[in-house]
This record gives structure tokens, sequence and C-alpha cells, in this order.
């Protein structure tokens, strides 16, 4: 075994072995817990086997919550958390001797000490004072109040509180449950947010996915351990659920696959991977240790325009319309958006996307620089362009980008040479107070013009600030009615 890859088998001992010292202590505190509610409710006014909904049986439940909380946070507990959180400084040690030992340039930077205060911080919030009464005695004394308040039965509250703080067979208690998942979530999510400042510093894009495959390893795991190696580039075809040909089953409620932290995306990717209990890490490569093989089809696919995501929802083509053609279209649909582009050398490129939002990857955003973008926004209560659409257009080039709803298409032309180099900031932070500049200045002039047409300028917000973006910005917006069939 070389250096490197002793360091990640060390690393990845302390990202699994941590979590697991921490949460050792916790069953003997759920005990304790348990004990200590049965002795209280047996106080508690009953009759005929139901609790009485009184004031006296409300003062008994009132005082639970600080006798818990000093049960929990106990000395041992707190000593077992200050170990657990000195993994972090270990898991960073590995992190920096990892890239140290693929790369010459490597050098620490000072933020990287601020990344690991920060996810301290948050631990110990979390797992201490904060995050435990949010987490486990706020919900055990609403759990209480309940039953006092709607008289329920003594036996099924005994059930409960056996089952909720104690657990039952397979199923963890209420602190195991919410401290392990935590603690297992914190170091490994630290790990990724340090391994991803020195990547980006270094300028790596490609990656190897490593980990133990556990009982519990979610099918998207499985398959991005066995592909091992990945480019950036692919992040949003792999959070489609395609990994080289195999379709991952996908959560309808957030468009992932199962297991994955709704919102996650190729932006927060590299940090959120497999989701809540997901150890596994993303660890940044340089081109010459991937096999050349595997940069080949990359490659490959690049330059024959495959790299667009192959799952129904996202699937895009090539197709012949003209722009009155594909505005007819797009306004007869009304549960989820589509894009045509009509691309800078004559090709009109489709789209199909979600309910909310149409999704391009790195190939496809290349071929829309000078492009015209007709798209639309279903049953939307804002039809015309969103701030997003607009920063979209302005970041990736766009001649125009319009919005098409209900006869109306809403059309912002990037037709200014001498933008402010702010636009470009990826973060869009100064665009955002820009934008909030507008927004403010809008709504003031809204006011003072005619209050009582407010209601009607609620309807149509965007439009207005639409307006003010553009001539600011020496752009091009307008609205316009067209024959809709």
């Amino acid at each position: 075994m070389d250096k490197k890859e002793k360091i990640i088998e060390d690393l990845i001992k302390v990202i699994e072995t941590a979590p697991d010292k921490f949460s050792s202590g916790l069953n003997a505190i759920e005990k304790r817990m348990l004990d200590e509610l049965l002795l209280l409710v047996k106080e508690l006014q009953v009759k005929n086997g139901r609790i009485v909904p009184n004031a006296a049986n409300l003062k008994i439940i009132s005082s639970i919550r600080i006798k818990l909380e000093k049960l929990v946070l106990n000395k041992q507990y707190v000593k077992d958390l200050s170990e657990f959180i000195k993994s972090f400084s270990s898991a960073a040690i590995y992190a920096q001797a990892y890239y140290k030992s693929i790369s010459e340039d490597f050098k620490p930077k000072p933020y990287y000490t601020d990344i690991g205060k920060a996810a301290i911080s948050n631990t110990i919030d979390a797992l201490t004072e904060v995050g435990i009464r949010a987490n486990v005695l706020n919900p055990t004394r609403s759990m209480l109040l309940t039953a006092v308040t709607s008289g329920q039965s003594y036996a099924s509250l005994i059930e409960a509180l056996q089952t909720t703080i104690a657990g039952k067979e397979d199923k963890q208690g209420l602190l195991s449950r919410y401290a392990n998942t935590y603690a297992r979530t914190a170091i490994a999510q630290f790990n990724r947010q340090y391994m991803a400042a020195i990547r980006k510093d270094l300028g790596y894009k490609w990656f190897s996915y490593r980990g133990s495959n556990l009982t519990t390893t979610r099918e998207f795991c499985e398959h991005m351990i066995k592909k091992r190696y990945i480019h950036e580039s692919e992040f949003e075809t792999v959070l489609a659920g395609n990994i080289d040909g195999h379709q991952c089953k996908i959560y309808e409620k957030t468009g992932l696959p199962y297991g994955l932290i709704e919102g996650t995306n190729a932006t927060n990717f590299e940090v959120y991977l497999g989701g809540w209990n997901c150890q596994h890490g993303l660890y940044g490569e340089p081109d010459y240790m991937v096999p050349q093989e595997i940069r080949d089809k990359l490659e490959d696919s690049i330059l024959s325009g495959q790299t667009s995501i192959p799952f129904t929802e996202y699937k895009g083509e090539f197709v012949e319309i003209d722009k009155n053609g594909a505005i007819e279209k797009l306004d007869k649909i009304s549960d989820h958006e589509e894009a045509y582009s009509f691309l800078a050398d004559g090709t009109v490129y489709h789209k199909i996307g979600g309910k909310n939002k149409v999704s391009f990857n790195n190939h496809e955003l290349k071929l829309l620089k000078n492009a015209d973008l007709l798209h639309n926004h279903p049953g939307n209560d804002q039809p015309s362009l969103s701030k997003e659409d607009i920063q979209f257009a302005l970041k990736h080039g766009l001649k125009s980008i319009s919005s098409i709803n209900n006869g109306v298409k809403y059309t912002f032309e990037n037709s200014n040479l001498d933008l402010p180099k702010w636009l470009n900031d990826s973060n869009y932070n100064s665009y955002n107070d820009f934008y909030k500049e507008v927004v403010d200045d809008v709504y003031k002039e809204m006011f003072v013009k005619d209050s009582k047409t407010y209601d009607v300028f609620l309807r149509n917000m965007d439009h207005h600030f639409n307006k003010e973006i553009a001539k600011r910005l020496k752009l091009k917006y307008s609205a316009s009615s067209y024959a809709s069939k």
C-alpha cells in the first residue's frame, strides 16, 4: 500500500469510528431518562385508566425538561463529546497529509483553520444545550403535554415513552437517533468541506469516491463506490440517478436518488454527497492519477455531445422548429418547464425540465452562448422572468432569454458589451445587492405613486423589477402579446 492509500485508509477510519465512540454511552443515558420519566408519570392523576387533564398534572410535566437536561449533559457525555471534537483536528491533519502526498504545490491556507472552527462550533451547539433541547427534550415534553391535555390512556403513554425514549427492536431511542446521526454527518461533512477547500485551491476537477460499504449503504453510494472516479462535469448526471448506465430509484419529493438531502445540487454535492449518515468522501485527484481509459471515455462523451443527462425529465435533443412554433408549444404546457434554445449556429436545442426548473450541464451551457432561450412559466404567479433567469442569462452569455405565460412573452435582451464586471461574480453576491436595491426602490416608487394599485403591482412584481433592472444596466426588456392557439 502506497503512502497516499495509507493516509486515505487512516482518514476513513477516523471518520467511521469517532461517531461510534461518542455514541457508545447514549443507550445508558436513554435508560436513565426513561427511568426518570416513568417515576414522573406515576405522580400523574389518572381516572378510569386515562390521564386527567388538569392544572396539577400540567405542573408535574412543566419541570421535566431541566431534570432531563442534567441527565443527558452529564460529565461522561461532555467528556465523550470533547473526545469526538478532537477527531475534527485529526481529520484535518490527514486531509492535509493526503494532498501533500500528491502535490508539491500544496500549502495550507489560514482560512482552512476557520473551516474547522466553524464546524466544531456548530457541532458543539447541536450536541449540547441548543440541539439537545430542540431535538430531544422539547419533543419529549411535548409528548407528555399532549398526553395530559388530551386525556390520553396511561398505558399508551407508558408504551410510547418506552418506544420513543429507549427505542424498540431495531429502532434507536430518541437521543441515539438524533445525536448519532448528527455526529456521523457532522464529521463526514466537515471532512468534505475541508477537502473541497484544498481541492479548489489546487484546481483539481477529478475525484475518487471512497469509503466503506455497510449493510445500510444506499443504492446511490454503492454504485458511486463501484464507479470510483468522477469528474465534476458529471455531478448533474449522477444526481439525476444515472451512474455509468445504472438508473438509481428517484424519490419523487426531492427529484434525487433516495437518501440524498433535499436541495443537493452540483454546487453542494461535494459536501452533501450521499445524504444524512453518509460517511463516504470525495478525494480530489490530479488528472494523471485517473486511469487513461476513464479520462478518454469522458472526453469522448463530451465531444459527441452525449453529456446531457440520460433521464426522461432532463434529456435534451436537437429539433427543427421556429420561434413561433416553440412559443405555441410552450404556452400549452401546464405542469412542468421546458426550454427551446436557438443556438448561434442556427440549430435549436430542446430540453424538458421539472416542475419549476430546466437544468443544463456544463457541455450544454457552452452551447447556449449567444443563444436565444425561450422557456415557459406554467401556472406561475409571477409570469415574468425571475431574478434567477436574468442571472443565468448574464452569467452564460445568452443573447436573450424569454418566459412564456398565458399569451404573453417576457424578454430580456443582453446586448450591452459594457456591463459591470461584478455581474460575472460566480456567487452573485454583487448582483444580489444590486437586485435588493432595485426591489427597495421600486417598492417605494409604487407606494408614492398610488398605494391603491398595490395589489395589481404584487401580481406583476417581477415585471416591474425587470423594467428597472434593464433601465439601470442599459439593456432591453419587453412584454408582448402573441397569438396563442
